[in-house]
């Protein structure tokens, strides 16, 4: 930031402003010099900018508890719905396209925005929930549940699945054995339900039981109320599917067409 604000300044590059994170700025006590504040309706954000977070094994229940104490709930609720958005549009980094996000008392509210490569074409919407607002306290933990690594597999749930067997990779069923995919081992998480009596734990190769947990778009909030988080990621595939609607897959199309996409995860 020094060199940077040297040179502009010094008026090295020919510039009158320079626009930067507002947090770094009061970090070294200049915000004095901050002459204006870009809110974020008048420019949305990246998915998930400024959110941090810490990765570890889907299944690995004693370093996902340890982790969960440092959870900061709002962001929490904000980022999956977020993240929900971006894997329903199916966007990723060549793909022009942000959020805002709101979570307070009232509830969560979320707008997202998509253009095509030159901004000529956009579409933008909004999407609340009122019935998803901060819990005074936190009831109800992450329950076990199985991990599907694609949509087909959404279907073995209601196929009395047994366990997931890590060691083979395989899925079993009491119908049926189904091969998994090793290169989607870890794509997705399903959302779909199942009656409690078919839910099972996980075998390791030591013969360990260990339950998995649920994920939202990726993200476990194992301290967090469970509706919530549901809700959460609900509100931001319904803006992407409203998105879809007002013709956000013909510009993803037009995109697809002139860039090559990198799907996120």
């Amino acid at each position: 930031m020094n060199t940077r604000w040297e040179k502009l300044k010094n008026r090295e590059l020919g510039y009158d402003a320079m626009i930067a994170a507002v947090a770094g700025l009061q970090r070294l006590k200049w915000a004095d010099r901050i002459s204006e504040i870009i809110e974020p309706d008048r420019v949305l954000y990246a998915i998930g900018q400024g959110a941090l977070g810490i990765e570890c094994r889907h299944n690995d229940i004693d370093t996902i508890r340890m982790l969960s104490v440092l959870n900061h709930e709002p962001t929490v609720i904000r980022c999956i719905a977020e993240r929900a958005f971006l894997r329903r549009i199916g966007g990723g980094c060549s793909i022009p396209n942000a959020v805002r996000t709101i979570y307070n008392e009232k509830g969560l509210l979320i707008d997202g925005i998509l253009l095509n490569l030159d901004g000529s074409r956009i579409v933008k919407d909004r999407v609340e929930n009122s019935d998803l607002t901060i819990p005074m306290t936190t009831t109800k933990h992450c329950s076990t549940f199985f991990v599907s690594h694609s949509d087909d597999d959404v279907s073995l749930l209601e196929n009395n699945i047994q366990s997931i067997d890590l060691s083979s990779n395989r899925m079993n069923s009491k119908k049926q054995s189904t091969e998994l995919d090793e290169k989607s081992i870890s794509t997705s998480v399903s959302s779909t339900s199942a009656p409690q009596s078919s839910l099972s734990l996980l075998p390791t190769e030591t013969s360990e039981v260990v339950p998995l947990l649920r994920h939202y778009a990726h993200v476990c909030g194992m301290n967090i109320n469970e509706t919530v988080l549901e809700n959460a990621e609900l509100c931001g595939t319904n803006l992407a599917v409203k998105l879809m609607q007002m013709g956000a897959d013909s510009i993803l199309e037009e995109i697809h067409q002139n860039v090559t996409i990198t799907p996120t995860s």
